[in-house]
C-alpha cells in the first residue's frame, strides 16, 4: 500500500530512516532515535488499513498487481483478526545545538 500512496499523493514512507542522519549533518550533536509500531488488526489501526486498501482500490488492482481476490482477502482477515501484524511506525528523532560560546 506504501507505494499506491507514495504513487497517489507522493508519500515517502522511508523518510524517518534517514532523519538521524540528518540532523547530525546540519551540525547537531547527541543525536538520537526513537521509534514505535502499532499493531494492525481488530480495533481502530486494522479500521485504518481496512479504510486505506478501499480508497486505494483502484491503484491496488490496477497498478501493482494486487488481485480482487488478494483484496478481499486481506479487507477480510484484517476486519477478522486473522491477520495480526505489525505495521505504521512513529519516529521522532533529537538533537542538541553544539555550544556556542558566551559573548559579553
Amino acid at each position: 500500500m506504501c507505494d499506491a500512496v507514495r504513487a497517489r499523493i507522493g508519500t515517502d514512507c522511508t523518510w524517518a530512516r534517514n532523519l538521524p542522519g540528518v540532523l547530525a549533518a546540519v551540525g547537531l550533536t547527541a543525536v538520537g532515535v526513537e521509534a514505535s509500531a502499532s499493531s494492525v488488526g481488530p480495533g481502530p489501526m486494522g479500521r485504518f488499513w481496512q479504510l486505506s486498501a478501499e480508497q486505494l482500490r483502484s491503484d491496488l488492482l490496477g497498478s501493482f498487481g494486487v488481485s480482487a481476490a488478494e483484496l478481499e482477502q486481506f479487507l477480510t482477515q484484517v476486519g477478522s483478526g486473522e491477520l495480526i501484524d505489525l505495521c505504521l511506525g512513529t519516529v521522532a528523532a533529537w538533537g542538541r545545538a553544539p555550544s556556542r560560546p558566551v559573548v559579553a
